[in-house]
């Protein structure tokens, strides 16, 4: 698995690249905070991946990328409590999966969150936006259920399941 701090850099800058170029400035600001060598380290990859050439149908720093989060886990595998039952989708900052909740014999929505536990400040905006998350309450917004850190140095999400179309189709 990936240093958590190399996943970290790599999903700010995956999220940075897909930021219009004049709001990459602000989100660097909330997603760096006072961290200056995170944010020196995304911005060089900004700029290499706008200078680059562009021979590559598909660029080799998102390749790279990509193979740096890739973070599969297979239908059988127990993560805390929960035992995956399979592959649901990607989203910007991890993988979401369908899992059963061993302890409530319930469904359950698994969202293992891609950038790793490398230190309190990382901590610190994981359980934020948990919190934030816990304090939602609203008909179409799945319930978070609970927020784990595990110790390969992930985290995830637990949520309610809600099955049915997805909201992007």
């Amino acid at each position: 698995m990936a240093d958590p701090r190399t996943v970290l850099v790599a999903e700010l800058f995956k999220r940075a690249v897909d930021c219009p170029a004049e709001q990459r400035s602000g989100f660097l600001d909330e997603a760096c905070e006072e961290d200056v060598e995170l944010r020196r380290e995304v911005e060089s990859l900004l700029k290499f991946n706008e200078d680059g050439d562009q021979f590559l149908e598909e660029p080799a720093i998102d390749i790279a990328v990509e193979s740096l989060l890739q973070t599969s886990l297979k239908p059988g595998h127990h993560i805390g409590n929960y035992k995956v039952v399979s592959h649901i989708g990607s989203g910007g900052m991890g993988e979401v999966y369908l899992a059963h909740d061993k302890k409530l014999n319930r469904q359950v929505a698994l969202k293992l969150v891609r950038f790793g536990i490398g230190g309190e400040e990382t901590a610190r905006h994981f359980r934020r936006e948990a919190q934030i998350l816990a304090s939602l309450n609203h008909l179409n917004i799945a319930q978070l259920y609970g927020a784990e850190i595990i110790p390969d140095g992930f985290s995830f999400l637990i949520m309610e399941y809600v099955e049915g179309v997805r909201i992007d189709k």
